[in-house]
């Protein structure tokens, strides 16, 4: 992956062209380069994140599938675990009214609310 400085040193090397786009090109030429650099801080911003234990691989790699496959997965996936965990909470409400209370199975149901929300 290309150093900062080098991603500079490419940009200003394009400069030249980019002069000769007029203003708007010149803008444009001038956000993206921007843009682009943001992107590269942030994504190592986020590494470093990862290196220290503050935020997990499946971040990262939830944060790659966002970017590139599907910008609606982090969406998809919020959906997903509201609607499991909301099942899940309304098995263990409806099982607690019962004058047998199966305590296994309602122990089992609460793991797996913690380990959805442990992903």
């Amino acid at each position: 992956m290309a150093t900062l400085h080098e991603k500079l040193f490419s940009s200003l090397h394009s400069f030249e062209l980019a002069s000769s786009l007029g203003l708007k090109g010149f803008l444009i030429f001038i956000s993206e380069m921007a843009l682009s650099i943001v992107k590269g801080l942030l994504d190592q911003y986020i590494q470093s994140l990862v290196d220290e234990g503050i935020l997990s691989y499946q971040f990262s790699q939830i944060h790659t599938s966002k970017t590139l496959e599907r910008p609606d997965c982090v969406e998809q996936l919020i959906n997903t675990y509201c609607n499991d965990v909301e099942a899940i909470l309304l098995e263990l409400t409806s099982n607690i009214d019962r004058p047998d209370v199966d305590f296994t199975q309602m122990a089992a149901l609460a793991r797996q609310v913690g380990e959805r929300s442990a992903r």
